[in-house]
């Protein structure tokens, strides 16, 4: 199908609004289109659907998925480092919180001055 030049609200064969959504099959990544309102609940679909963005190029049919890999590698990389981070902090704040509790028995304690 090709793109609807004039970008303006749809009305489904339900007589719905249509609603855009994202596609991010690897033929049409980030590619939206208009749907079905009820696309969710296939049993009262229409089987409305029109391309709401031109077709995207070869090369970007390549390059977005990689790039939506990468980035979700990163992600997940970025939560282990912040679980490593936390973990240190709370060992660092268990170990202050022991050795401040920490009371030797064989050091004396001197007795506080009075003031006179």
């Amino acid at each position: 199908m090709e793109a609807i030049e004039a970008h303006g609200p749809r009305m489904c064969h339900c007589r719905v609004k249509a609603t855009i959504t994202t596609s991010w099959t690897n033929n049409n990544p980030g590619r939206q289109f208009y749907g079905c309102a009820k696309f969710k609940d296939r049993a009262g679909d229409c089987g409305y659907f029109v391309w709401y963005d031109p077709p995207i190029c070869n090369r970007a049919k390549q390059i977005i998925p990689y790039l939506l890999n990468r980035v979700g590698k990163y992600r997940a990389r970025e939560k282990t480092y912040w679980a490593c981070m936390l973990l240190s902090w709370l060992i660092t704040f268990v170990m202050v919180m022991l050795y401040a509790n920490c009371k030797p028995e064989h050091v004396k304690r001197r007795p506080m001055l009075s003031l006179p």
